[in-house]
């Protein structure tokens, strides 16, 4: 008896250890986080890992464009050839399209560079590739480095009252702090630094800012080109609301009666006056007036008794979108553009060149933004089928381009700066 209860007791201790055996095994498993196959229980790693890309310290880089840039480019990462992008991708770029221009890579810090126009535009940068990791870059974030303008661009916050909250400080990514200690009654030029907001010399791209004062707030984004003037203007409702308001005028009287204005999921209204000059989204005066957006694109209608237009606008949050119809009206499918300058530059006479429409002279300047219709100093383009357009503009010893959208019975207003 005494041996087959030691024999029981063996048996059992061999059996406990086989199985504590088979649980150390178990515990093998790919314990590297960035493999596609990590096993968070796994104790040990038994050589199983594996990663996407072919290699645990690569990845991939995806080249393309949400704005449509009117250009077509050749990419380089690190000075080898890639590809040639000639799509754009206005509802967003995911990694993996195979319309972008793109490689798989090795993790770190590389130069994507991108030359467009024969080599006359050229946009360069650093990104920062991580392991396992897909990477998107948009052509419209790498700074202009060569672009026959500066290369940069120009904001100016401001306000159009008092708002009684004393000074109010802009902060923009990337781009330090601005105080606001005084109004305009017209959107001011960036050149006027009287009141503060001022930012300048930023690189072309997207920023997000926000502003307050002692009771109020605000917070967006802004979108600069290089050689132009971003004015934002910031609404007394401030609070940091998620909401934009939009105006929409005309400059005398077109003989049709009230004009309706319908909004694509906003309503209507009637215009029934006009302005001398841009109004502001709080001149309820003669009409047009539609508060309280949520940010985006829209589409509007608008008709009198012998007069209809059509088209798009983008409402920013805390802004103020200004949307002038055109007396040519008619239900035409064209609208204008004007180039102008707020000084002479002293170069003589700007010729603009407007792809696939030809060319104008700007011999004079303009105190404040002049209608399409003011022929006085030249630079105008007028009856435009709606689009993007490439333009250039150059004198004796400055030159610009860039890209120009047209909408249709509108007129497009466009800054050159010195």
């Amino acid at each position: 008896m005494k041996s087959i209860r030691h024999l029981f007791s063996i048996l059992m201790l061999s059996s406990m250890l086989f199985i504590s055996c088979d649980k150390d095994e178990d515990n093998g498993g790919c314990t590297d986080p960035l493999s596609y196959n990590y096993d968070s229980g796994a104790d040990t790693d038994n050589g199983t890992c594996e990663y996407y890309y072919g290699g645990r310290d690569m990845g991939q880089i995806d080249v393309g464009a949400i704005t449509d840039m009117n250009n077509e480019f050749d990419i380089y990462f690190d000075g080898d050839f890639i590809g040639h992008l000639s799509h754009y991708f206005p509802n967003g770029l995911d990694c993996g399209n195979p319309d972008a221009i793109g490689r798989i890579i090795e993790s770190g810090t590389h130069i994507v560079r991108a030359v467009g126009n024969g080599g006359t535009v050229i946009r360069e940068g650093y990104v920062d590739l991580n392991p396992q990791d897909c990477l998107v870059v948009l052509l419209e974030n790498l700074p202009l480095v060569d672009g026959g303008g500066n290369g940069t661009g120009d904001a100016i916050f401001w306000i159009n009252d008092d708002f009684g909250c004393g000074p109010i400080t802009v902060n923009v990514s990337g781009a330090g702090s601005s105080t606001i200690v005084g109004y305009f009654n017209a959107a001011p030029d960036c050149s006027n630094t009287g009141s503060g907001g001022d930012f300048n010399n930023l690189a072309p791209g997207s920023y997000s800012y926000t502003a307050s004062c002692s009771g109020i707030s605000w917070s967006g984004s802004l979108t600069i080109t290089e050689d132009n003037c971003s004015r934002i203007e910031l609404l007394g409702s401030g609070g940091g609301g998620d909401t934009g308001d939009a105006i929409f005028w005309i400059n005398s009287d077109l003989g049709c009666g009230p004009i309706t204005v319908n909004v694509s999921g906003a309503g209507s209204s009637t215009i029934t006056g006009f302005f001398n000059s841009t109004p502001d989204c709080s001149n309820t005066n003669s009409g047009g007036n539609f508060n309280n957006l949520s940010p985006g694109s829209y589409s509007y209608t608008a008709s009198c008794s012998n007069s209809n237009w059509s088209g798009t606008f983008v409402i920013n949050e805390n802004n103020c979108s200004r949307v002038e119809l055109v007396g040519s009206g008619g239900g035409g499918d064209n609208g204008d553009v004007i180039f102008w300058i707020n000084s002479d530059f002293g170069c003589g006479p700007i010729t603009v060149n407007l792809s696939g429409v030809g060319t104008r002279t700007i011999n004079g300047f303009w105190n404040a933004a002049p209608d399409c219709t003011d022929l006085g100093a030249g630079g105008n383009f007028n009856d435009v089928p709606p689009g993007n357009y490439s333009f250039s503009a150059s004198c004796s010893s400055l030159s610009w381009n860039g890209t120009v959208t047209i909408s249709d019975n509108t007129c497009t207003r466009f800054q050159l700066y010195n």
